[in-house]
C-alpha cells in the first residue's frame, strides 16, 4: 500500500468524522427549532376561545359606537331645532 493512498485516507476519514458531527448538529438544532415551534403554537381550542372572546368583543365596541352614533345625531338634530327656535325669537320676537 503506498503512503500516500494511506494519509489521503486519513483526510477523508476526518473529514467524513467533521461531516457527521455538522449533520448531527444541524439535526439537533432542528428538533429544538421544531420543538420550541411546538410548544409556542396556538392550539384549536385556545384559536376558538380567542376568537370567541375577539368577536364578543367586536359585538360589544360595534354596540357602543352605533349608540354613539345616534346619540350624536339626536344631539345635532336637537341643537339644529334649538338654532332654527333661536333664530325666529331673535328674528320675530325680539324686536
Amino acid at each position: 500500500m503506498n503512503e500516500n493512498d494511506h494519509d489521503l485516507l486519513i483526510q477523508i476519514g476526518t473529514k467524513l468524522d467533521r461531516a457527521i458531527l455538522d449533520i448531527k448538529e444541524l439535526k439537533d438544532n432542528t428538533t429544538s427549532r421544531v420543538t420550541a415551534l411546538e410548544s409556542e403554537k396556538l392550539n384549536w381550542r385556545d384559536f376558538v376561545e380567542r376568537r370567541k372572546n375577539a368577536d364578543m368583543l367586536h359585538g360589544d365596541h360595534e354596540k357602543r359606537l352605533r349608540r354613539l352614533e345616534r346619540w350624536g345625531f339626536l344631539a345635532l338634530g336637537a341643537l339644529g331645532i334649538i338654532e332654527i327656535i333661536t333664530n325666529l325669537y331673535v328674528a320675530y320676537f325680539r324686536k
